[in-house]
């Protein structure tokens, strides 16, 4: 079985027994982790591969003022494939930026507050956009405010061992 169709396969087990079993989930990162890791999510890049994640879930003002960080990252990795991640109502601000290769809508606030759904939908999310993409680094440029969703979805995305931290 690939990578992609193991991991695939132990989150589709693992959400309904974290819905059965909530309590479990304090211990979800430590065991996630190591299934990265097994099934090679967190290997190095080839040299010169840069394939970057930015995630920015929240208002049209926060992505205003990320533009120039995102200018910054094409700027520093000019043969870089750089997706960003956004929610519907700041895609049209982004959706022809030159700075970006793919721009993707997530839509946090739609699947209620519950963490195991949203959970769910993460990984919903990242099997069909950016697993099979194995991305170099992950950046979360949200600052002063709960950033959960966007956090996960960095750590979700299968980034590569050379860059285990988020960043934010």
């Amino acid at each position: 079985m690939q990578p992609q169709a193991q991991i695939e396969k132990f989150f589709a087990d693992l959400v309904p027994y974290l819905k059965a079993n909530p309590a479990q989930v304090p211990l979800l990162i430590p065991e996630l982790e190591e299934e990265f890791k097994r099934f090679g999510y967190r290997d190095e890049n080839p040299v010169g591969v840069e394939n970057i994640l930015i995630v920015r879930l929240d208002a049209i003002g926060d992505m205003i003022l990320t533009s120039g960080f995102i200018r910054e990252i094409r700027a520093n990795f000019p043969r870089a494939r750089i997706t960003l991640v956004v929610s519907s109502i700041t895609f049209p601000l982004v959706e022809l930026c030159p700075y970006v290769n793919e721009v993707l809508i997530f839509d946090q606030n739609k699947f209620g507050g519950n963490f195991l759904n949203v959970l769910e939908k993460l990984v919903v999310f990242c099997r069909e956009n950016l697993w099979r993409k194995h991305f170099s680094i992950a950046f979360s440029p949200q600052w002063g405010s709960w950033n959960l969703p966007a956090l996960l979805l960095c750590w979700l995305s299968g980034r590569s061992k050379g860059t285990n931290r988020l960043r934010h």
